[in-house]
């Protein structure tokens, strides 16, 4: 047993996996018609349960009563990538009550939830109902799939007499079965937009019900109702023209009742927003803060709007979601309802926010994860992660990287974020991103804040593909790790079929055609370019990604590389389901433990490497802050609702000493 295992063993951990795997988050946020009360929805990830459940609530929106739980929204399922969707109730006029969807004892359906606690089952369709939406006058739209007793003798009859394959099947994923959104093994189609998956094989109906008479009829094309809206760029040129857009990028606009002006929240950088009020002739900043406002986990959608005030889910990246309430005559923020209090009593870590120019002109931003010991003696190793770094920074994109139980074990990490979009093209996008971590590693080094000697990284998505190009640099990394498929040959034929767009994606962005064209592969291929790179590569892919990146995986396995492959099963691009995405984030945590610390820096043979790595794992995964997942070791449930509500006139929380009142 090494030192650094035996030590993690010994050692109280104060946070875990679970508690980061199990944040609460908050989404659904709705103002009533009359303004005076805000639904909102509770996600609570279980890693016994290895399901994410709903929970409805209700807080008056002047903060003069406490939030209540009105509703089980049942279990959650995912989209077509693995994310859990923001999904907002419809209120009645009279605003006293709302209508929501619930899947509970396996079946999806309409449920209204009355301010007085009554909760009523509206539709007991033979099918699950996917979505709901305000329709014009009282009626609600929803999105119906087929019956489940339907799609299984389709997929049984499809079994037996096989699949005609259209470009709406990805064999990567399966012609039958393959993908898990949160209720089981489900067939999915694409639907021609890139990786897009269509939550249901068979096809969806939309019907307008009428909640008086309970009458459903199938609809013309009746629109829903929504003033917020996320805003895209022609839509931001328009607002830069009212507000000073110098460094910062419109989000979201939303109507302020009973009048004619409009919120508009814009950011720059990670975690830097500004709430304006537009009047016809003058705008007013409302509120200026470090963290991320907005109406879930995205930053892209509005907050609930009141005529008094905005009810904004806040968060920030060493302080985990909570709802609170911003004065839009002050700027005044209290908090309404915490259910992550005891979590955000746990994390570790001292966050400091950095800014830097790379060589070039381009700005980036970074979240710097220091461990307690706020000057080392020795430099700290330091992990990296590039891509998008919002809100709560549990572990990065897909969260499998976790930065606050790094700075435990005494390992920093960065997450970074170009400030301007990306160009478009693949190889500028992959070599401003390297100049970006070139620049700020070489200014930590400097400071004698991180080892150069032993710095890792890891990704997932665009944030796998910067990691690789750095990968492939020999003797950058110590160690790397990746959550996501790559961009192989592969990939072009699985989605090469006539009526899908990989080929024209792929040459738009990464510049190549069929894999015959030789040149460009070996260029953009990790497969065909790793050349003499020897730095130890985990890779955690779900099983459709990994048929994809087969290339790589076996090449890799004939290399000299310490190679160690994960595959997850019915996994979307984002592992969903709690249980995957437990032991993903601790098998990371584990990787970096070993490579940045216990490993001597002299390589073994590739064999002995492994060896060793995976002996250190398997102690590894015992110790208190990472528990085995699987086994359901540890603590695994979330204080969630349960929780101490933090109400009416709390002081909003501050970071870094700094308040966002």
């Amino acid at each position: 047993m090494s030192a650094l295992a035996a030590a993690l063993l010994a050692a109280t951990a104060p946070l875990s996996v679970a508690d980061l795997v199990e944040t609460v988050d908050l989404s659904g946020v709705s103002a009533s018609p009359d303004g005076k009360w805000i639904a909102f929805r509770i996600e609570r990830p279980s890693i016994a349960r290895n399901r994410v459940s709903l929970d409805w609530m209700v807080v008056a929106a002047d903060g003069s009563a406490p939030p209540q739980r009105l509703a089980d929204g049942g279990t959650a399922t995912s989209n077509g990538a693995g994310v859990l969707e923001n999904e907002k109730p419809v209120w009645q006029r009279d605003s006293q009550a709302f209508y929501f969807r619930a899947r509970i004892a396996s079946r999806s359906q309409l449920w209204q939830a009355a301010l007085s606690g009554a909760i009523t089952k509206l539709t007991d369709l033979p099918g699950d109902v996917m979505r709901v939406e305000g329709a014009p006058g009282n009626a609600i739209r929803v999105t119906v799939a087929p019956t489940a007793r339907s799609t299984a003798t389709a997929e049984a009859q499809l079994r037996d007499t096989g699949v005609r394959l259209t470009s709406a099947i990805d064999l990567s994923v399966g012609a039958i079965g393959g993908f898990d959104r949160g209720a089981g093994p489900e067939s999915v189609r694409m639907t021609g937009d890139w990786f897009d998956r269509a939550a249901s094989a068979f096809g969806q109906t939309d019907y307008v019900l009428d909640p008086a008479t309970g009458t459903l009829g199938r609809p013309a094309e009746v629109g829903s109702e929504s003033g917020s809206q996320q805003i895209d760029d022609a839509r931001a040129a328009a607002l830069c023209g009212r507000i000073d857009c110098t460094m910062l990028r419109p989000i979201w606009t939303a109507p302020i009742p009973g009048t004619r002006d409009q919120l508009v929240m814009v950011r720059a950088g990670i975690g830097e927003q500004k709430l304006y009020r537009l009047e016809d002739n003058h705008r007013q900043l409302i509120l200026e803060t470090a963290g991320q406002m907005s109406g879930s986990r995205h930053p892209r959608t509005p907050c609930a709007v009141v005529a008094s005030a905005a009810i904004c889910v806040s968060a920030d990246a060493a302080d985990p979601p909570h709802l609170v309430r911003i004065d839009l005559a002050t700027g005044a923020v209290i908090t309404l309802f915490d259910p992550n209090a005891r979590l955000a009593g746990l994390l570790p870590a001292s966050v400091e926010r950095l800014k830097w120019t790379a060589r070039g002109g381009d700005r980036f931003s970074g979240v710097l994860f220091r461990p307690t010991d706020k000057r080392p003696r020795q430099p700290w190793p330091l992990v990296v992660n590039y891509y998008v770094c919002e809100g709560f920074l549990r572990g990065g994109v897909g969260d499998e990287l976790a930065f606050q139980l790094l700075a435990a074990r005494g390992i920093a990490s960065l997450c970074i974020v170009k400030q301007s979009a990306k160009s478009g093209k693949a190889a500028d996008d992959y070599r401003d991103a390297q100049a970006g971590i070139d620049a700020i590693v070489a200014r930590l080094v400097a400071e004698n804040l991180v080892d150069r000697q032993r710095i890792g990284m890891q990704g997932l998505s665009f944030g796998s593909e910067v990691t690789m190009w750095m990968w492939r640099r020999p003797g950058f990394l110590r160690a790397a790790a990746i959550a996501s498929g790559q961009i192989e040959p592969a990939l072009f034929w699985f989605g090469g079929l006539s009526g899908r767009d990989t080929a024209a994606q792929l040459r738009a962005r990464w510049d190549i055609t069929a894999p015959d064209d030789h040149r460009a592969w070996r260029h953009m291929s990790p497969a065909r370019s790793f050349g003499a790179t020897r730095t130890p590569l985990l890779l955690q892919l779900p099983e459709s990604e990994a048929r994809w990146s087969i290339e790589l995986i076996a090449r890799l396995s004939r290399s000299a590389v310490t190679v160690d492959t994960f595959v997850f099963p019915d996994a979307g691009h984002v592992k969903f389901l709690p249980r995957q995405r437990a032991a993903a984030m601790c098998r990371t945590l584990n990787w970096f433990s070993f490579w940045l610390i216990s490993e001597p820096a002299t390589p073994r043979k590739d064999h002995e490497a492994l060896a060793a790595w995976r002996a250190h794992e398997e102690v590894s995964r015992g110790a208190p802050d990472c528990a085995r997942p699987e086994l359901g070791v540890g603590k695994l449930e979330n204080s969630g609702v349960d929780a101490p509500v933090r109400a009416g006139l709390v002081p909003a929380r501050s970071f870094q000493g700094r308040s966002i009142e």
